[in-house]
């Protein structure tokens, strides 16, 4: 896109890796002061990638936000971005909104906006922020939480999810588990291609210990 090096783009942010999700840096706001509204290409909740090729994707916000400023006083700017789903009717607030900021002094309701956690299950793997949670029990009570998800003849790969926590277990104990978590892997392990029928068992055989890789978004209940 071809601008006057003075012309805002007229967008608000939010997310960066610092946000308490790990959140990939997204659009809260396209304004009509700005010259990306008359573009008319870039939404609400579509993810910045990098500008001018300038990577976004590990920044921080306060690194976004510097990084967009200077490359927004070229004449050209290159966008690239993950067009996400819409799904207004359903806006919900987030924690991650506090990190919001205002790129060009727009309207306040843009910093109350946050999309839905299904938004992001979309995103690339490599952009997904995964970590592993250890947990610990004796041999004869289970680690207190149930899944769905997994391959499916009629429906493909799906992802695993956790369901519910069961209070007193070493799970709710632990407290990082929550409803919505995605399952990746089970001790280094993928869970990619597997069906619920096998990854029941195989959390089963785990006697001790178990390390889960799972990816959290910001709202995911189920």
């Amino acid at each position: 896109m071809k601008k006057e090096p003075r012309l805002s783009l007229g967008i608000t942010i939010a997310g960066g890796r610092d946000c308490r999700s790990r959140l990939p840096v997204y659009i809260t706001s396209v304004q009509p002061v700005g010259c990306l509204h008359r573009e008319g290409t870039i939404k609400r909740g579509d993810v910045l990638l990098s500008i001018n090729g300038a990577d976004l994707t590990q920044l921080t916000y306060k690194e976004a936000v510097s990084v967009l400023k200077a490359q927004t006083a070229q004449s050209q700017v290159v966008l690239r971005v993950i067009q996400t789903l819409s799904e207004d009717i359903e806006e919900e607030p987030d924690t991650c909104s506090k990190d919001e900021r205002n790129l060009d002094d727009s309207r306040e309701d843009a910093l109350n906006w946050t999309p839905l956690w299904t938004r992001w299950l979309g995103l690339p793997s490599h952009m997904h922020w995964c970590r592993d949670i250890f947990l610990h029990k004796t041999n004869n009570e289970s680690w207190g939480f149930s899944i769905v998800g997994g391959y499916e003849e009629s429906h493909g790969q799906q992802p695993f999810y956790i369901k519910t926590i069961v209070p007193g277990t070493p799970a709710h104990f632990d407290g990082r588990l929550k409803c919505g978590d995605e399952i990746v892997a089970v001790n280094g392990a993928t869970t990619v291609g597997m069906n619920n029928s096998s990854l029941i068992p195989m959390l089963k055989l785990q006697k001790n210990k178990v390390t889960l890789t799972v990816v959290s978004w910001p709202g995911s209940l189920l």
